[in-house]
């Protein structure tokens, strides 16, 4: 009987957990990583994770409106350049901050180093 519970709880450990991909593309390299991670975690949030788990760089400030990823893999937002940090989900620009999307299973958690939209018409 404690076996069958001890599934039990192993089962539910493992429904509590997403798998997903994190890319990052700093306009000279692409490193992709497969990851797992609980359920409900934040795409900044298994970012930041991610990167002291693999010990590259990752930074960042906190604002009112989230958090604003500022540099990654040693390439920092160059606000003369035009060239920002840009977070995509599945292919597309997310329509939310990284730190309010949460991330579901088989994601595929991207940033792209890049040139900035123009605003203008």
């Amino acid at each position: 009987m404690v076996q069958g519970e001890n599934v039990g709880q192993t089962e539910q450990n493992q429904d509590a957990r997403i798998e997903a991909t994190v890319a990052i593309d700093t306009g000279e390299a692409r490193y992709e990583y497969r990851v797992e991670a609980p359920k409900e975690i934040d795409a900044f949030k298994l970012t930041k994770e991610l990167s002291r788990e693999k010990g590259f760089s990752f930074g960042f400030e906190e604002s009112e409106m989230g958090a604003f990823v500022t540099e990654i893999h040693g390439m920092e937002n160059d606000s003369q350049a035009e060239t920002y940090w840009m977070f995509k989900v599945n292919g597309k620009l997310s329509e939310v901050g990284a730190s309010s999307y949460i991330v579901a299973n088989d994601d595929v958690v991207e940033w792209e180093y890049q040139e900035s939209p123009s605003m203008e018409n």
